[in-house]
């Protein structure tokens, strides 16, 4: 995501943890190759994070990042997925 907002698209990073939020608008990194002056520039040019899930509407691309572990079986655990998506859904618009 920063690798877009680097090269000028507007970027919003949405998430459920209000915790990574409040870092990632505070220009503090809590992703190990991923310095806080990194974060901070994206903050320069455009980009945000969230919890609010409405800031979809605004999003021409959704891109997303979540976890698919696996069971014990090596199936994968898409609840993820799932969740993520029934809370996008109502903020989808034709042509994204």
């Amino acid at each position: 995501m920063l690798r877009y907002n680097e090269i000028g698209y507007k970027v919003i990073g949405v998430d459920i943890d209000n915790t990574k939020v409040t870092q990632l608008n505070n220009s503090e990194s809590y992703i190990e190759h991923i310095s806080s002056e990194r974060i901070h520039s994206a903050i320069q040019h455009n980009f945000k994070a969230t919890t609010d899930f409405s800031y979809i509407t605004e999003c021409d691309v959704i891109i997303l990042c979540v976890p698919t572990p696996l069971n014990k079986y090596r199936e994968p655990d898409i609840s993820f997925i799932v969740n993520t998506m029934e809370k996008i859904q109502p903020f989808l618009r034709k042509g994204q």
